[in-house]
């Protein structure tokens, strides 16, 4: 599927939390892409001229955009040159990409295995995009088991999507108010609670999010549970790639 350059409108944006921000747009003509695949933003210089690029999952299904457009789930990093940008974009205006690209797709496996999906903050996009989709839902493994990552309940995005989809969702937050009933802690905390004796080995895990979260969810499932690194895929977000962005 080769990549192309479009010129996008923002159709919608959403603000999620402080700084987590959902943007909806239409590109000049559609263009397939696979579910957990990603965009490239152009960043135009104030002169006209391209100075930079940022990668941002899509977060919708193929099968959805037909009528809401294409999704973005961003954080705003304070200077972040991508980011930033796309904060400042209003409903109408214009912006340009190059799609798709990326690997981080979902692998049809046996139904009967398991896959859990662990992610953290804007992380999840790519999950979004993979459980909405005909492809999954057509060839789903025994279980689904979402896990996100978040540092307080109002960063929540995507409330009872997960779930409408027919996935168990769990959210992990490690900075919860007194109200929170539901797990508190990390990711790798949930995961570390988890007995010795639960389904480790029948099992594959995508994660996506922080590049210290999936290493040290690597080092919990590989060293800690016997979990084989065949059966861990993983792409994670650093200060130079999309979290940055």
């Amino acid at each position: 599927m080769m990549a192309n350059q479009y010129d996008c409108v923002v159709l919608r944006i959403a603000k999620v939390g402080a700084d987590t921000l959902i943007l909806n747009f239409r590109p000049s003509e559609p263009f397939e892409f696979v579910p957990g695949q990603f965009i490239s933003l152009v960043i135009p210089s104030h002169r006209g001229k391209l100075i930079t690029k940022r990668c941002y999952s899509l977060a919708n299904s193929p099968q959805s955009v037909a009528k809401t457009g294409y999704e973005l789930c961003v954080k705003v990093v304070p200077g972040g040159v991508g980011s930033t940008y796309l904060d400042h974009l209003n409903v109408g205006e214009h912006f340009r990409i190059t799609a798709p690209y990326g690997g981080f797709t979902y692998q049809k496996s046996s139904s009967a295995r398991h896959v859990i999906m662990i992610s953290t903050g804007t992380g999840i996009a790519p999950f979004k995009s993979i459980v909405e989709s005909k492809l999954f839902q057509e060839n789903r493994p025994q279980s689904v088991l979402s896990l996100l990552g978040v540092r307080s309940e109002r960063d929540i995005p995507y409330r009872g999507v997960f779930e409408g989809c027919g996935v168990e969702h769990v959210v992990a937050v490690s900075k919860p108010s007194e109200s929170w009933a539901g797990f508190r802690g990390r990711v790798t905390d949930y995961l570390r609670q988890l007995p010795v004796q639960w389904k480790w080995n029948h099992c594959d895990f995508y994660l996506c999010g922080n590049g210290e979260m999936i290493e040290e969810v690597k080092r919990i499932l590989i060293e800690e549970r016997g979990v084989s690194p065949r059966a861990i895929y993983g792409e994670a977000f650093s200060v130079k790639k999309k979290s940055a962005a």
